[in-house]
């Protein structure tokens, strides 16, 4: 049997490993106009097809898979373009610049909150006053 060395400890490596993989990092900087705007755009697009529910539970549940979930649609973009070629009226909802910003949001750990957010407000405007 080989001789153990002194403070050799797989596990407390395995441990600060696996503390690392799944840190929560820092929002980031602040999102730009652009962002913000695209992230209204799809809640209101969400609320028109009264997926709003269905949506909060879907992003609620992917946040903490949200930078795999964006590395997916990254790999999946191929066939988004040749969709929005093929699909012309599909633009006037998304075009390929709005998809890759989009990616790119969902890479943020805080997207998902903001877009469960905008979802929330677009389905009150959607309702109107209440009276």
């Amino acid at each position: 049997m080989t001789p153990r060395r002194h403070g050799f400890r797989p596990a407390a490596r395995l441990g600060r490993w696996l503390r690392h993989a799944f840190a929560v990092a820092d929002a980031g900087p602040a999102l730009g106009p652009e962002d913000e705007a695209l992230i209204e755009r799809v809640a209101r697009w969400i609320v028109e097809r009264r997926l709003a529910a269905a949506a909060a539970l879907f992003l609620e549940g992917y946040r903490p898979l949200a930078f795999l979930g964006s590395q997916a649609l990254l790999l999946a973009e191929p066939v988004v373009e040749l969709a929005l070629q093929a699909f012309p009226g599909l633009t006037r909802h998304l075009d390929a610049g709005d998809y890759e910003r989009f990616t790119r949001l969902l890479e943020r750990r805080d997207a998902a909150r903001r877009l469960v957010q905008a979802v929330e407000r677009a389905e009150e405007a959607a309702r109107g006053p209440r009276g």
